[in-house]
């Protein structure tokens, strides 16, 4: 029912910001990161200084842009081409001719080019789009003003497994599957159509315990794949303020909840070791990538 196809090792980390690995075609990318999907053989490793963040990858481009934080404000700026087989940096476009290589130097000051940030917005077939209007060709990161580009949009990420998080519930054949609360609060329910409830899960019933944010539950195929730990994720470093926490080990196990019965199917992780944390990055057909201690990557098999 579970089984492990291969695993990667990175120690420069798996990620940056609000980024996850995820699939992208032939690809798994993370950053910075390129793996066969099917092997899980390396094609590179390496950091880069300003990107950080991928919108894309479409014609062995990866398109990305730089975040940052420059004061009281998070933002996006630039955008960027990498060749997804070497990791070569193809092209960088931050605006139109002369002006978009001053505004990159500008940005070195905090918030002075905050509103002439460009970033791309979405990925249709071998353009960029960019949230200033621009289009730019994937490969070479020229301008094409000539394009016009209609309202599909086939680089957003869209889906059933990203529903559940979003909107906390999601309708299925008439009745409503709904998540509630955090850690040890967090409940899985189904209600039928009248409100009445059909079934309830509880990590805090089999003592265990459920982070609650996107990386600790997914939807996908007629069930919901949870992240339980034995331990809490983040405990108090002082009981006198509560607020502020470090990371607690734990050991991990994945639950599988189908959504029909309520019934949850319990497979351990991680070879039994005690880890900070261990995520859930991404599904795609019978194909789960979980992560831990933001290092460590592996793909396992999935099947009913």
């Amino acid at each position: 029912m579970f089984e492990r196809r291969w695993s990667y090792s990175n120690p420069f980390g798996l990620s940056k910001w609000y980024g996850h690995v995820d699939y992208y075609g032939q690809y798994v990318i993370g950053q910075w990161f390129v793996l066969d999907a099917e092997t899980g053989k390396p094609y590179w490793s390496r950091r880069f200084f300003r990107p950080t963040t991928i919108c894309g990858c479409v014609h062995d481009v990866i398109v990305a842009s730089e975040t940052r934080s420059d004061g009281p404000w998070t933002a996006g700026f630039g955008i960027y081409g990498i060749d997804a087989r070497s990791g070569s940096l193809l092209w960088v476009n931050h605006g139109r001719g002369l002006w978009g290589k001053l505004l990159r130097c500008l940005d070195y000051v905090p918030g002075f080019a905050n509103e002439f940030r460009d970033v791309p917005k979405c990925l249709v077939d071998q353009y960029v789009v960019t949230t200033h209007g621009r289009i730019l060709d994937v490969r070479t990161g020229r301008e094409c003003p000539s394009v016009e580009i209609h309202e599909r949009k086939t680089g957003e990420r869209t889906g059933p497994q990203h529903k559940l998080y979003d909107n906390k519930s999601l309708d299925i054949d008439g009745h409503t599957i709904r998540v509630e609360g955090q850690r040890d609060d967090f409940v899985i329910r189904r209600y039928e159509r009248n409100g009445n409830e059909i079934w309830r899960f509880a990590a805090k019933d089999l003592s265990l315990h459920v982070d609650g944010n996107y990386y600790s539950y997914r939807f996908h195929e007629g069930r919901i794949f949870i992240i339980l730990g034995d331990a809490l994720n983040y405990v108090p470093i002082n009981k006198a303020k509560p607020l502020i926490v470090k990371s607690n080990p734990a050991n991990y196990q994945l639950g599988i909840l189908d959504i029909s019965s309520g019934e949850c199917t319990i497979l351990p992780l991680a070879n039994g070791m005690r880890r900070n944390k261990c995520r859930i990055e991404a599904i795609r057909d019978s194909r789960l990538l979980l992560s831990c201690d933001g290092m460590e990557l592996a793909e396992y098999e999935i099947t009913k």
